[in-house]
Order: structure tokens, then sequence, then C-alpha cells
């Protein structure tokens, strides 16, 4: 095996690379060459003959050198790409689902904002008939991110007696196809029912915002998760340890599972540096 960790060095001489990825680099080439060797004395050569076949197979020194430089450079850059694409997904998927989770809580508050402020400042006045037209119209302005319109209608004897709604824009509104909150308040003889109406701006309240972030979120965590698995796969593949256990481990548990193999690797590489 000295030949081999001759050879390893010099054909790593001349690889610009980080300690750690040149580490790599040579387990790689390593991990080749014994394959090849126990592929070869399994068919009868010697092991010296293995060898030599096994480093004639691997090519000329000098010129496998360009080669491999820049195959690693090409498998670096593109294993790169494919990490920094799925981190970016991941990003993503994250930011969706921050906004979707803003918007949710935005629409709750200014829901329940909006209720508050009619129990609080409006309800009285409106079971005494106290309420002004500028009580309304303020109460419109601080809701109207949400409200449409407020109305408020005065019925006796099922008939309607007094209505004013604002803005007047809103006036002949079909409270069947737009969406409203109903106050409904009557009077100690039940002879006058008075009814506050709250419409509702269903396209700021109902957006479907909140519902296409949340599939784009799921969208993006899924591509985040093909991408990093296929990541952990070319890695484990580049490095020689490769196999059907790895590959379900990295599509099933992610980074877990790459974390887990980066372990596994560092306490064979420091098993094998003890064993040189």
């Amino acid at each position: 095996m000295n030949r081999m960790e001759s050879y390893i060095a010099k054909l790593s001489r001349h690889v610009s690379l980080e300690p750690k990825e040149l580490e790599e680099f040579k387990h790689e080439i390593r991990s080749h060459l014994t394959d090849t060797v126990k592929a070869l004395q399994q068919e009868g050569y010697s092991e010296e003959e293995s060898m030599s076949i096994a480093l004639k197979r691997f090519g000329e020194e000098e010129q496998l050198n360009t080669e491999l430089r820049r195959l690693y450079r090409f498998q670096k850059g593109f294993n790169k790409s494919m990490l920094i694409a799925s981190c970016l997904m991941l990003v993503l998927s994250v930011v969706c689902i921050l906004f979707a989770m803003s918007h949710n809580a935005r629409n709750s508050d200014d829901f329940d904002n909006m209720l508050h402020g009619y129990h609080n400042l409006l309800a009285g006045k409106v079971t005494d008939s106290s309420i002004t037209q500028e009580e309304m119209e303020a109460y419109f302005n601080d809701n109207k991110r949400i409200v449409q319109a407020v109305s408020l209608l005065q019925m006796k004897d099922s008939q309607p007696t007094d209505t004013y709604t604002y803005p007047v824009s809103m006036e002949n509104y079909d409270s069947s196809a737009v969406s409203y909150v109903p106050f409904k308040v009557e009077n100690d003889k039940h002879e006058v029912i008075r009814e506050f109406r709250v419409v509702l701006d269903r396209s700021a309240l109902f957006s479907p915002q909140p519902h296409t972030l949340t599939t784009s979120a799921m969208v993006c965590f899924a591509l985040y998760w093909i991408l990093f698995g296929l990541w952990s796969v070319m890695n484990a593949y580049r490095l020689g340890r490769l196999n059907i256990f790895w590959v379900i481990l990295f599509f099933t548990l992610n980074i877990v599972a790459f974390l887990l193999f980066r372990m596994v690797g560092q306490i064979q590489m420091g098993r094998l540096k003890t064993a040189v």
C-alpha cells in the first residue's frame, strides 16, 4: 500500500484545495484504487501485480492531474450550486410562512378591533338612538381596511323607518350578496328594532393571499428537501460511501442524516489515519 499512498501524494500535490477537501480528494482516490486492487486479486493476480495494473488503469500521472482538477472543480461547483438552491428554497418557504402568518394575524387583530370598537363605543348609543352620523363615519375610518361601509337600520312593526349608510356609495348594497356583521338591539317595549351593520371588505379580510403563500411555502420546502437530498447523495457518491441505506436516510431525515453521515465519515477518517 506504500505505492498507493506515494501515488496519491504525487497526484494531489498540485491540487489546490482546502485541507479538509484535500483529505476527501485523497480518500476518494484511495477508495477507488483499493476497490480495483481487491477486484484484481479476486481474479488471481498477486497484490503487487494488482497494484501495478490498478495504477496503470488510473492513467498517467501528469495527464490525469489536469483532468482530475477539472472534474473535481466541476463537481464542487455543481454541488455548491445545488446546496445554494436548496438553502434558497428553505429560506423562501420560511418567508412565505411568516408572511402568511402575519397576514392572518393582521386580519384577526383588525376584526377583533372592529368588534371591540362597536361594543365599547357604539353599542349603547345604537340602543338609545343617540349615535350620530359623525360617530359612524369615525368608526368606519378607524376600520376601513376591512370595512366597506357601515349602516344603521331602524325598524318598527317590521317596516324600516330610518336608515343611514356611510359612505353613501353603499346605500343600496345587497346584504344577501355582501358579507356583513349585524348587531341588533331592541327597546324595552319591543316596538323598535335597530340593526347596526358592518359591511366587510371580502377582498381584504378573506384574501386568498395567505392560502397562496402557504401553498408556495409547501412547494418551496418540498424542493428544498429534494435538492438537499440529491446534494447529500452526490457527496456520498463522490466520497465512495454511497449505498441504499444512506439514500433512504437522506430523503427521510434530510439534514439530520447528512450530519450523521459526516460524523461517521470523520470517525472512519480518524481510524484510517491511525492505521496509516
